[in-house]
């Protein structure tokens, strides 16, 4: 394979898991070569309520409430929910929660075998 090759390499899985537990529930898998971000999450998408809180019921990106977990390279937790947007109109907005457990000074893994 050539070196001086700048192609993208992308894949992206949907599964389901065959049990009565996971029924309907997908789990998305992604991968590249070269990703701008390398990370490992778990995203948990919660439904739509089965009444419209907001005029604006259906997010604008699509994406529902959700709760994320960060595994790695930090870890993190971050949780999203539409609020209503400051004013008058009974208007909602997508926001997120995050927090980043991230201690300075803090030694990495196995740094201290090699000073």
């Amino acid at each position: 394979m050539a070196k001086d090759l700048d192609v993208e390499t992308f894949c992206a899985l949907r599964l389901f898991i065959d049990s009565w537990r996971w029924q309907w529930v997908p789990w998305y898998l992604r991968s590249g070569k070269c990703p701008a971000a390398t990370a490992a999450e778990v995203l948990v998408e919660l439904k739509l309520p089965p009444q419209r809180l907001f005029d604006d019921s259906a997010p604008v990106d699509g994406r529902a409430n959700y709760l994320r977990f960060r595994l790695s390279p930090n870890s993190a937790v971050a949780l999203a929910v539409r609020v209503k947007r400051a004013g008058k109109e009974f208007v909602g907005e997508q926001r997120e929660l995050y927090l980043l457990n991230e201690q300075p000074g803090e030694e990495a893994p196995y740094e201290r075998l090699y000073e």
